[in-house]
């Protein structure tokens, strides 16, 4: 029948029926999903909806149902889930033994912890959090009894046989068109063997840095000399050479100094230029003036070098060849135009001295502020007054699960006078004897990832009264304003220090530049020398050490490629740059191709699924291509870490009815996933989806999209299944509209 909402009330909504009477449809026959939406699942005041009639008793409401009129979702549970197929849901509740996931309202399935990866050594609740969403397969179904097998192992096991079964190869590069397959192809090009090319200069003052180029040169058939400084270069006779590595700054000169006296003895001799610094305005203006070959930007790979020989080889490259970028100028930071700013650090100071008042005010023996960090789910104690404390280390990881979480979420204080006759202290009787206590919430709108929570704590049986739990309250207002005042501290350092940057990484961008290529380049010969070893049938070393050098030389040279990689984004944040028309796909292939062979190295497959035809965009371009290079290397190396490769989709669409955001390229991994509380948490500075990273890749990708009118957001993240990260272009932007 159609009823009239009339009120909403806690256990429910009141309803008029037809003929004029009053019902009820309580909270559990509203939905059948066990979580109720506030926003979607309760009607509306007013609102006419159908309802099925439970009970008509003699006296009291008459009881309805409006979950009822939709039918029971087990009743076809057998058609929407067989045995076998792959569903999402959305972690609901736990018990020790697994989670409990929502497939759909009122449906609910058991995720063994068996079934859940690392569920063997962890326990779910560190695994899954509520609210988190999976992928997973169906094992077995009960509609009788209402159950519902679900893994995430055999999802993962499915995922694998697949792509066997597809022939997919690990660390390859699904080719999209001629354009990206040449160019990937370019990009894995051995050293050619020297036939044109045989003597070459190396000129550099990094004394390492020119060793270690000349030791990759040598072995391949090279003739090879070295010169530290402009005088040791004009000793050597330019109509003798066939290439000349320059570097820009030499402790003596500029490189380019050298350039006129070589071109007078050999005027088409190839000169290849290098540098760890971005090219100013000045530089620009001087080598205009010079004919390059070539241009390599500390820290280059050995694949660059490969492709310079071979261009060399085949006479692509001249005194000619080289086209210098007008982007890649350094801004100009005008020094002092942030003041320095003072720094309060006495927070911790500021917090005790507050505690040891309210501990003189109540007569407590011991005082303390907690601190809960929501998205690690972890306490800390941060200010403390009184007595000492008992086996900290060991209580405090288990303090989560403890009547502090509950005073920080529900915001109710805590007054008890028997705490040792109450099974809900036991945890914190485990820190520190007590019989009485006080707990009071703090909170502040700029404390939205931490909860804090004040204790007082006293041996003595019932002394603590309302009058102590309104003093705890009032200097629990000073210790929010303290936090607050200490988080808008540390948000204007935070800003600061991208201020900042640029001013300090144009003095410190070269050196930094050099000492990174000096390790990838001895890196790259250990390894080398580490298979040559390998190969030898009289090596004195033993295989297994052999390897176990080897991957560790491998480690390194990952280490240094991220670092290098952090560089290329401070140079990206130094450069003025214009916006200018460009194609979203053409740069979105060549961002694929230059992750190309980092993807190989880390055993991932890049599979680039291009939308045939996208507006043009009229953006700054090296902004938009520094977002695409972080988003997949961030995405490789955390299917390398999780799983040891993996693949990665990248998708580009054009969405006509997303008016606002139509052009959009979602980056679609195979990593360990997201919980849903982090998906905002993971774009801040200073945090971090990967073991070992820095928290800058997405935080300065949010940055840089939003410079450019766009968004960066996770749409969606399946845990231990994969991570979609979207990038959205806005309409403004577009240069040309498609077609209908």
């Amino acid at each position: 029948m159609k009823v009239e909402v009339l009120h909403t009330i806690a256990s429910g909504v009141l309803v008029r029926l037809p003929d004029g009477r009053n019902g009820v449809i309580r909270r559990k026959e509203l939905s059948w999903s066990s979580a109720l939406d506030e926003t979607t699942d309760i009607p509306s005041l007013g609102e006419t909806i159908s309802a099925v009639v439970l009970e008509v008793p003699s006296t009291g409401l008459i009881q309805l149902s409006l979950r009822r009129v939709q039918g029971d979702p087990w009743s076809r549970v057998d058609e929407h889930y067989p045995v076998g197929s792959i569903v999402t849901g959305q972690v609901v509740n736990f018990e020790t033994y697994g989670a409990f996931i929502e497939v759909e309202p009122g449906i609910e399935g058991l995720l063994h912890i068996s079934e859940v990866p690392e569920g063997n050594t962890r326990e779910i609740v560190d695994l899954l959090w509520v609210g988190d969403f999976v992928e997973v397969s169906v094992k077995d179904i009960d509609p009788q009894e209402r159950h519902l097998k679900l893994s995430i192992r055999e999802r993962l096991r499915r995922r694998r046989e697949d792509r066997v079964a597809a022939g997919m190869t690990p660390g390859a590069v699904d080719t999209h068109g001629a354009l990206l397959e040449s160019a990937v192809m370019d990009m894995r090009l051995e050293p050619p063997q020297p036939q044109h090319i045989r003597r070459i200069l190396i000129v550099d003052d990094d004394q390492p840095a020119n060793q270690a180029l000349a030791d990759y040169l040598r072995p391949l058939g090279y003739q090879v000399e070295s010169a530290f400084s402009c005088k040791e270069a004009l000793a050597h006779d330019g109509a003798a050479l066939d290439l000349i590595f320059l570097d820009l700054n030499l402790r003596d000169g500029l490189g380019s100094d050298l350039i006129p006296p070589f071109r007078q003895a050999a005027p088409d001799l190839p000169i290849v230029l290098v540098t760890g610094k971005a090219l100013t305005t000045e530089d620009l203006r001087i080598l205009d003036n010079h004919a390059l070959a070539a241009l390599l930007l500390k820290p280059f790979n050995y694949g660059e070098i490969s492709r310079v020989l071979s261009e060399a080889e085949a006479g692509v490259i001249t005194s000619g060849g080289l086209s210098l970028d007008r982007s890649d100028l350094d801004s100009e930071f005008v020094a002092g135009t942030f003041a320095p700013m003072v720094v309060d650090d006495s927070l911790e100071e500021a917090l005790t001295g507050s505690l040891e008042r309210l501990r003189e005010l109540t007569d407590a023996q011991t005082v303390l502020l907690f601190e809960l960090t929501m998205i690690n789910r972890q306490v800390a104690i941060v200010a403390r007054a009184g007595a000492d404390l008992n086996s900290e280390e060991a209580t405090l990881p288990k303090l989560w699960r403890s009547v502090i979480k509950d005073v920080a979420l529900r915001g109710q204080p805590v007054l008890d006078h028997a705490a040792t006759r109450s099974r809900r202290f036991d945890t914190l009787q485990r820190l520190l004897p007590f019989e009485s206590c006080v707990g009071i919430s703090i909170s502040h709108p700029s404390l939205s990832d931490s909860r804090y929570v004040l204790f007082l704590f006293d041996q003595r049986d019932g002394h603590f009264t309302l009058r102590e739990v309104q003093a705890a309250i009032a200097v629990g207002y000073a210790i929010a304003a303290l936090l607050h005042e200490n988080a808008l501290t540390s948000r204007m350092q935070d800003f600061q220090k991208l201020a900042l940057l640029g001013q300090l990484s144009a003095s410190l961008v070269h050196e930094i530049a050099n000492k990174l290529n000096r390790v990838q380049q001895q890196a790259a010969l250990l390894e080398r020398d580490c298979d040559r070893q390998l190969q030898a049938p009289d090596s004195d070393l033993g295989p297994e050490f052999v390897d176990h050098v080897k991957r560790r030389a491998r480690r390194i040279r990952d280490a240094n490629a991220y670092l290098g990689d952090l560089l290329l984004q401070y140079r990206g944040l130094m450069k003025q740059e214009r916006a200018h028309e460009i194609s979203v796909n053409d740069l979105l292939l060549k961002a694929v191709v230059e992750m190309a062979p980092f993807a190989e190295e880390h055993k991932a497959r890049l599979e680039p699924q291009i939308e045939g035809y996208l507006p043009h965009v009229a953006i700054i371009a090296l902004r938009l291509e520094q977002v695409f290079l972080n988003l997949m290397r961030n995405a490789i190396q955390l299917m390398w870490q999780q799983s040891r490769g993996g693949v990665l989709r990248i998708v580009s669409r054009y969405e006509p009815q997303d008016m606002a955001y139509p052009i959009k390229v979602r980056f679609e991994d195979e990593g360990p996933g997201i919980h849903r509380q982090r998906w905002d948490w993971v774009f801040e500075w200073g945090t971090s989806t990967r073991e070992g990273g820095t928290g800058l890749g997405l935080f300065v990708s949010k940055g840089l999209m939003e410079s450019i009118g766009g968004r960066l957001s996770v749409e969606r993240s399946y845990m231990f299944v994969g991570t979609t990260f979207l990038v959205e272009l806005s309409s403004s932007s577009m240069k040309e509209v498609p077609d209908a």
